[in-house]
C-alpha cells in the first residue's frame, strides 16, 4: 500500500508538472511571439520616420545591411505597385519578383499592418513577416526574421521545465513518504490491535487519527468490540443465571423429594401401623408431589416464555370475568390471612393468552395476600390507556426493602427466607410475571415501603380488543 501510494503520488505530481510545463511553454511562446511582432512593428515605424523618401531609399538603408545580416533580419521597401525599391538582403533588386500578392502586404494595404509566416525561397528558411504602410508616403515597409515556430523557444525553456519537473518529483517523493506515514502508521496500529484482539478479553482501544475516514474505521471497530464485549458479558451473565437457576431448582426439588422418600420408606418398612398416621403420611406425600409438580410447571412456563419455542393461542378475554374467577379462587386464602380484597375493573376485552393473564393476576394478587398483615387490604384495578392494558395491584402488607426491589423478579429470590418458607409457593411467581410482561413487550414497575405496602403496576401494549 505504501509503495502504491508513493507511486501514484509521484505520477500525479509529475503529470501535473508536465501539464504545467506545457501550459507554461504555450503561454510564454504566445507572449514572446506577440512581443516579437510588436517589436517588428515598432522597428518599421522607426525606419519609416527615419527615411527621407525624396532621396534614393536604397542608399539610406545600406547602412543597416551589415548589422541586420548579423541578426539574420531583412528590411524590404516596396512601392505602391508591390515592386521592391530597396532590400537589405540583396543588391540585385531588379531580379526580385513583385511582392504585391504577398499575404502580409495585402493585409497591410487593407489594415495598415500585416503579418505572415512562410518559407522563404530567397534565404531558404521559415520567416516571420511584418509589413506596414508608410505614414509619410505611399511606400510599404516590410521586415522579415527567421522563425521556426514556437518550437524555437523550447530550447531555452526546456532546461527550466526539466529542472522544475525534477525538483517537483524529488519533493513529491519526500511529501508522499511523509503522507503515507501518516496514513499507513494508524492503519498498521489498528491492524495490529485487531490481530491481537482476544475474544476471552475483548478490550479494544484504537488510536485517534488526523483523518476522519480512518477514525470511522476505528470507531466501527470499537463499536464491534463493544458489541462483542457486551454480548460476551450477556452470555456470561446468562450462563451464571442458568447455573444459579439449576442450582436453585435442584435445591427446591431436593426438599420435597427427601420428604417423599422419607415418608415412603417409613410406610414400606412397616414402621407405621396406625391407619391415621399412615393416611397423614400419604397426604404429605401428595402435598409434596403437588409442590414439585407446580415447581416443574413454573420452570417449564418460564422456559417457554424465554425461548418462545411454541405458538400460543390468543383469544378475546373479558378481564372482568377473569378477575372475578381469580378472586373466587383466592378468597379462601384471603379469609385465612384476614385480608380484604377490593377490585375495580373496567369492562374491557383484550386479545391475549388466557393462561398467561391468569398466571400474572394469580401471582400478583396471591403475593399481595400472602405477604400482607392481619386486617390488611389488597386493591386490584384494571383499566386501559389508549390500546394498552393497565393492571395495578396494591397491598398494605409488610413491604419490600430498597435493596431487594431490583431482585424480587429473579428466580427463587426470597426477601425474607424465614417467612417465605412458611408461605406456599415455588419462589418463581414474580419471575413468571416478569417473563409474561416481557413476552407481550410491556413493562412492570414496583413501588414499596417497609410496613406500608407494595404497588405493582403492569402495562401491556396493544392488547385491547374492544370495550
Amino acid at each position: 500500500m505504501r509503495k502504491a501510494i508513493i507511486k501514484r503520488f509521484i505520477l500525479v505530481m509529475v503529470g501535473a508538472m508536465m501539464f504545467n510545463g506545457i501550459l507554461f511553454y504555450t503561454t510564454v511562446s504566445y507572449t514572446m511571439h506577440k512581443n516579437t511582432k510588436e517589436d517588428m512593428r515598432l522597428s518599421l515605424i522607426m525606419l519609416d520616420n527615419s527615411l527621407d523618401y525624396t532621396e534614393p531609399i536604397m542608399n539610406q538603408i545600406k547602412i543597416l545591411s551589415t548589422t541586420l545580416d548579423q541578426k539574420l533580419a531583412r528590411y524590404t521597401i516596396l512601392d505602391a505597385k508591390g515592386d521592391v525599391v530597396a532590400d537589405t538582403g540583396t543588391k540585385d533588386i531588379e531580379n526580385l519578383e513583385n511582392h504585391l500578392e504577398r499575404e502580409e502586404v495585402q493585409i497591410a494595404l487593407r489594415d495598415g499592418i500585416g503579418y505572415a509566416k512562410r518559407f522563404s525561397s530567397t534565404v531558404k528558411t521559415h520567416m516571420l513577416y511584418t509589413a506596414v504602410t508608410s505614414s509619410k508616403s505611399d511606400y510599404i515597409l516590410r521586415i522579415a526574421i527567421p522563425f521556426s515556430g514556437n518550437s524555437e523557444y523550447l530550447f531555452w525553456l526546456f532546461p527550466s521545465i526539466f529542472i522544475s519537473i525534477t525538483v517537483s518529483a524529488v519533493l513529491a517523493v519526500v511529501m508522499a513518504d511523509k503522507l503515507t506515514n501518516t496514513i499507513t502508521k494508524p492503519l498498521q496500529q489498528i491492524a495490529y490491535i485487531m490481530v491481537n484482539y482476544k475474544e476471552e478479553n475483548p478490550e479494544l482501544s484504537l488510536p485517534s487519527t488526523p483523518y476522519d475516514e480512518l477514525n470511522i474505521i476505528a470507531q466501527s471497530a470499537q463499536k464491534m468490540s463493544d458489541s462483542v464485549k457486551k454480548y460476551t458479558e450477556e452470555i456470561e451473565f446468562e450462563r451464571m443465571v442458568r447455573q444459579e437457576f439449576f442450582s436453585n431448582a435442584s435445591h427446591e426439588l431436593k426438599t420435597p423429594i427427601t420428604s417423599i422418600r422419607g415418608y415412603t420408606e417409613l410406610l414400606l418398612g412397616g414402621f407405621i401401623n396406625d391407619e391415621a398416621t399412615s393416611e397423614e403420611f400419604m397426604k404429605r406425600i401428595l402435598a409434596e408431589t403437588e409442590s414439585m409438580t407446580n415447581l416443574i410447571n413454573d420452570i417449564l412456563l418460564i422456559s417457554r416464555l424465554e425461548t418462545r419455542d411454541y405458538e400460543i393461542e390468543t383469544t378475546e378475554i373479558r378481564m372482568a370475568m377473569l378477575l372475578q374467577d381469580i378472586i373466587k379462587t383466592l378468597e379462601p386464602i384471603a379469609a385465612k390471612q384476614e385480608v380484604e380484597l377490593q377490585t375495580v375493573c373496567k369492562p374491557v376485552i383484550v386479545r391475549a393468552n388466557k393462561q398467561h393473564l391468569r398466571e400474572l393476576l394469580l401471582n400478583l394478587i396471591g403475593n399481595a395476600i400472602k405477604y400482607n398483615k392481619p386486617n390488611g387490604m389488597v386493591y386490584v384495578t384494571i383499566t386501559t390507556i389508549g390500546r394498552d392494558l393497565l393492571i395495578e395491584v396494591k397491598d398494605t402488607g409488610i413491604g419490600i426493602p430498597k435493596d431487594s426491589l431490583v431482585r424480587v423478579f429473579e428466580r427463587f429470590y426470597r426477601v425474607d427466607k424465614g417467612r417465605s418458607r412458611k408461605v406456599d409457593g415455588t419462589g418463581l411467581g414474580l419471575s413468571i410475571v416478569k417473563h409474561i410482561v416481557n413476552y407481550y413487550g410491556g413493562n412492570i414497575t414496583l413501588d414499596s415501603k417497609i410496613n406500608v405496602g407494595s404497588t405493582f403496576t403492569v402495562r401491556l401494549p396493544e392488547v385491547k380488543a374492544n370495550m
